[in-house]
């Protein structure tokens, strides 16, 4: 007879359920949906404090020669990734470079943008602090290989929370 009522109470627990998700169901919007194969550009709103870097100093890979580049200014959210671009000190050459900042706060990504071959490795730098040294600024050394050599980088939390 125990077992009777088990299942009941079951079948009552999945019935509150399964309408309480019906509940929900209108109120999500699958044509905002930013991982659909629409051909528009998603719009995503990033929140949350924003890890903004200076990369200076070095000298970076411009088409195979070894030049000294201009100040470079990067803002992520965390989850964040970027591309961006070293712009020669005397001319006009650029070099990209990507960044991610992880979404665990704790990591920053830094890699050339190559064309790469199936199996081929893509040698990336990572800066590892925990987020309140993010808060605090951290400064390191950067040399990303075929990138950038002697440069320098330096990145520091801030509070603001508005859409970058």
């Amino acid at each position: 007879m125990i077992y009777k009522y088990k299942n009941i109470a079951t079948i009552f627990f999945i019935i509150i359920a399964l309408q309480a998700c019906q509940g929900l169901s209108p109120s999500l919007d699958l044509s905002k949906n930013p991982f659909s194969k629409s051909t528009a550009a998603p719009t995503l709103k990033w929140t949350g404090p924003i890890l903004t870097c200076s990369i200076h100093s070095g000298s970076a890979n411009f088409s195979g020669n070894w030049y000294d580049f201009k100040p470079a200014q990067v803002a992520l959210h965390k989850g964040q990734e970027k591309e961006i671009m070293l712009n020669r000190k005397w001319g006009k050459d650029t070099a990209p470079l990507y960044i991610r900042y992880e979404q665990s706060g704790q990591k920053l990504v830094l890699c050339p943008i190559e064309n790469v071959q199936d199996g081929q490795k893509i040698l990336c730098t990572s800066i590892y602090a925990i987020e309140e040294d993010f808060d605090m600024g951290v400064k390191r050394t950067l040399d990303i290989s075929k990138i950038v050599r002697g440069g320098n980088i330096e990145c520091r939390t801030n509070k603001d929370t508005s859409n970058s």
